[in-house]
């Protein structure tokens, strides 16, 4: 679900990228990081609380949900954006899968990750699947498309 650049040597300009800041040593770290990140800006786009969103969603992010052959953009980009978009979830819940891994052999090579968050609608049978990419630490763009989910027991 989350994905890096990986390069041939250390890099220490990620340094200060959020999420590897205590020396996370894994993909399944990180992932976790920026599902919760994720999860985080989603909540505070419901509340309308732009002055929190600010630091998280770039100015110029794009958001996209794709509901069969119909994509349903915002209109609007950066936290206006994710504002309406998070409207337009209508979540009720969320969960998030990530693989479980061992340590890096390399380091990342960038501050970009993209991860996916599933985001259940009242219906639990319904949802959308989304996958956020940021970059610095700040959201950049999220592609969703709607998706019906089953689950049960063996």
């Amino acid at each position: 679900l989350g994905t890096i650049g990986f390069s041939t040597v250390a890099r220490a300009d990620i340094a200060g990228c959020p999420g590897f800041e205590s020396g996370s040593a894994s993909q399944e770290t990180v992932d976790h990081f920026y599902a919760l990140r994720a999860v985080d800006i989603v909540r505070k786009a419901t509340m309308g609380d732009r002055a929190k969103l600010a630091p998280l969603v770039a100015p110029d992010a794009s958001f996209t949900i794709w509901r069969g052959d119909a994509a349903t953009s915002a209109r609007e980009e950066g936290v206006a954006g994710i504002i309406e978009m998070a409207a337009d979830l209508k979540a009720a819940s969320f969960e998030y899968v990530v693989v479980r891994s061992g340590p890096w052999a390399e380091a990342p090579g960038s501050c970009a990750w993209s991860t996916k968050v599933i985001w259940r609608t009242a219906d639990r049978a319904a949802g959308v699947s989304v996958i956020f990419d940021f970059e610095d630490g700040r959201m950049t763009r999220a592609m969703g498309t709607e998706v019906a989910i089953a689950e049960g027991e063996i």
